[in-house]
């Protein structure tokens, strides 16, 4: 046992050594592959991030445009749909006129019957009201 320990014992150094020497070299190797993944991961990811960044933007300025045409469109048609209104309601009032002028008794007699009319709902409807308080 004692011969087998001294056998042993000179090369242990040596052996020591060059598992050393192994272990560094592949603890070298490891950490450089691993540099070198991390550093593809970061360039991919950084490739991901500039591609997303631009597409968002490009999206969100599309939106962007796409709201501010339907905002002028919807305003254009509010415009056009006034003035549709304000024609409308001036004919209507050139027309009124022209009737009573045209009709003076007739157009007596149908706002008197109106105001009754209107004076009947009205009143039906205030006492209807006072009978359920």
């Amino acid at each position: 046992m004692y011969k087998i320990d001294q056998d042993i014992s000179p090369a242990t150094p040596e052996l020591a050594s060059a598992l050393a020497q192994r272990t560094a070299s592949a603890a070298d190797q490891a950490v450089a592959a691993t540099k070198t993944a991390v550093d593809h991961t970061a360039e991919a990811v950084n490739e991901g991030l500039d591609h997303l960044r631009d597409s968002g933007s490009s999206a969100l300025i599309r939106a962007a445009a796409q709201a501010d045409a339907l905002a002028h469109k919807g305003i254009e048609q509010a415009r056009r749909a006034r003035t549709a209104v304000q024609e409308k309601a001036q004919v209507t009032g050139d027309r009124t006129v022209a009737y009573i002028r045209d009709e003076p008794v007739k157009a007596v007699v149908m706002a008197a019957a109106a105001g009754a009319l209107l004076a009947l709902v009205l009143g039906r409807r205030s006492s209807s009201r006072a009978a359920r308080d």
